[in-house]
Formats: C-alpha cells, structure tokens, sequence
C-alpha cells in the first residue's frame, strides 16, 4: 500500500498474507485492519486521523514509524494500541500529541515501545516514548523490558507489579510518594542489616558501628533495627517518615523511606516496603504520587525524563532492563518489586510515597532529597 489517499473509509478486513511494507498518506482513514493473520515487517504512516485500526493482529510487527496525530483505532506493534497482540513487536515509535488508548495485552516480544501498554506477556527490549499525555497504562509486563527510554510529560498511570529484576533505574523525581533499600532517608524499623545509613535513627537493636547524622529537623527515623547498622550518614533537613521495617540487610541507606521488607543495599528515594532488590535506580522525577506495586520481571536500568506521570505499569512479569525517563509529576508509581535494584541514584527534594513492597535486593541507592 504506497498511495497518497485523502479518504478511506473502508478497510483491510483480513489480510491471511505477509504485508512487508505499508506506506501511506492519507488524511482520513474511518476504517482499519481487523484482522492480521501475515507479518508486517515495516509500516510508515503519516495519517493525521485515524478511527479504525488493526484489533488483532497474530502475526509478528517489526518496525511501526508512524506521527498520527488522533488515532481512536491502533496497530498492535505500532504507535496505535490494539486490545490483543499475539505478534511480537519489535520496534514501536509515536509522535502523537493525544493517546486515548492503549494495548491491552501483548504475547509477543515488543523490542522496542513508544506507547503505554496495559498488559505486556512478553519482554519489552526498548521503549522510547515522547507522548505529550498518556492517558493509559501499562498494567502487567510478563516479559522482560531492556531498555525504556520516555519523555512524556503526563503519564495518568503506573507500574503496579513487577516481578522482574530492576537493576538500573535513572531518575531525578522532586516529589516521591513511594521509597526504597540502600536508601538515603531516616528508617523506622529495620530487622535486616544495615551496613552504611545516613539519616537519624531513634532506635537501634541490633549493632550500629558508625552513625553519621547532619539532620536539622527529624521527626522520624530508624525506630527498631534488628540487623546491625554500620554506617549511618544522613543530611536531611526535614525526615517525617522513614523506613519502617527493613527485614533484609541494608548496606548503605542514603534516603527517607517508611518500610522496607526486603534488604535495600543502596537508595536513593524513599521506599516504603521493598522485598526485591534494586540494582540501581536513578531518577530525575520532579513529583511521584504513585508507586510501583509489584514487578516480577527484572529492570535493569531506568532513565527517565518525563515531566508529568499519572499513568504507568502495573504488573511487569519480566526483567526491565534499562528504563529512562525524564519525567516530572508521577502520580502512578512501582507498588511491589520482586526483583533487585542494584542501583538508585536519584535527586528528589521532596519523597512522600516511594516503592511500597520489593522482594528482590537493593544495592546501591542515592539520592538527595
């Protein structure tokens, strides 16, 4: 399809072949694939309005470049978002002002994203997004993400499960609802073993060899510890929360978490219950309301440059490995993370919510609220 259509409105209904390349430009497009049962290797479009769209496709989409500017339809490997996607999707890129939807359920392999799924079963290896607002989400990743790259500016949603292993995670957020297990922040209660904290601890039962603090106000703090701390430094101005319970070892804790569960090595945000461990997260987010409930795969890096995230994934089953975003107000957020952090470096000046549970291990996390 290489035509230059002002107006279409019928549509591929079924296509039982291989579609190789797709190139178009019509303005209006009423109708759209149903049905895809080939492969699509490479699909360009330039449409400003598209209402139809592909709603199955089993088949694999390699490459979707597309700059829609209103698509109520999708492709599934594309910068549209189809309710099931059994193909693998390769490689997704959007440039659309305005998403109203987004793809429920990926079985294959998206390498490469630049939209907000709901349900991904597969491994997401990339995902470069710079969406002006995201109104979905992404609900539950099965697979394993690489590498995210996002400059969005309001995402609604959220990761909610995780149950891969983040190792790296970039960010600079300013306001963090959520916190995390080497972390920067004062703990209430830790029963693993803290080897470096730097925050104001209030009470300490296990053994704290060396507690560096240059807090002017803390309200909050380490309140039972029942692993032994080593070094604790800590230069917050104002800890309320903390971390409240910390049942693995942290070894260096450089942030202002409420509870963590798992053994937060290193962190820079303020988490309030982690079980995973986090390799390494750093963040350059300005406000996260949100929180990542539960992440079963593994993220290895997270960079992010978004300004404004409501939206996010709830469930990732598999290993994210590297995640960058920019963004600036998260109001969806990492509830639960099953794998480890190894990693968080992050910038916030203000951590009111943070990673509520992590099962997997943190290791290094920096941050100056």
């Amino acid at each position: 399809m290489s035509g230059g259509l002002r107006e279409v409105s019928g549509g591929l209904r079924e296509v039982s072949g291989g579609l190789r390349e797709v190139r178009s430009g019509p303005r209006e497009v009423r109708g759209g694939l149903r049905e895809v049962r080939g492969g699509h290797r490479e699909v360009r479009s330039g449409l400003r309005v598209v209402r139809g769209g592909p709603r199955e496709v089993s088949g694999g989409l390699r490459e979707v470049r597309g700059g829609l500017r209103e698509v109520s339809g999708g492709l599934r490997e594309e910068m549209g978002g189809l309710p099931e996607m059994m193909g693998g999707l390769r490689e997704v890129r959007s440039r659309l002002r305005d998403e109203w939807w987004t793809p429920r359920e990926v079985r294959g392999g998206l390498r490469e994203v630049r939209i907000g799924l709901r349900e991904v079963r597969a491994g997401l290896r990339e995902v470069r997004s710079g969406l002006r607002e995201l109104r979905g989400e992404l609900r539950e990743v099965r697979g394993g993400l690489r590498e995210v790259r996002s400059g969005l500016r309001e995402v609604r949603g959220g990761l909610r499960e995780v149950r891969g292993e983040l190792r790296e995670v970039r960010s600079g957020l300013r306001e963090v609802s959520g916190g995390l297990r080497e972390v920067s922040v004062g703990l209430r209660e830790v029963r693993g073993e803290l080897r470096e904290v730097r925050s104001g601890l209030r009470e300490v039962r296990g053994e704290l060899r060396e507690v560096r603090s240059g807090l002017r106000e803390g309200s909050g703090g380490l309140r039972e510890v029942s692993g032994g701390l080593r070094e604790v430094r800590s230069g917050l101005r104002e800890v309320s929360g903390g971390l409240r319970e910390v049942r693995g070892g942290l070894q260096e804790v450089r942030s202002g978490t409420r509870e963590v569960m798992g053994g937060l090595r290193e962190v820079t945000c303020g988490l309030r219950e982690v079980r995973g461990g986090l390799r390494e997260v750093r963040s350059g987010l300005r406000e996260v309301s949100g929180s990542l409930r539960e992440v079963s795969g593994g993220l290895r890096e997270v960079r992010s440059g978004l300004r404004e995230v409501s939206v996010g994934l709830r469930e990732v089953r598999g290993g994210l490995q590297e995640v960058r975003s920019g963004t600036r107000e998260v109001r969806g957020g990492l509830r639960e993370v099953t794998c480890g952090l190894r990693e968080v470096r992050s910038g916030l000046r203000e951590v009111s919510g943070g990673l509520r549970e992590v099962r997997g291990g943190l290791r290094e996390v920096r941050s100056g609220p």
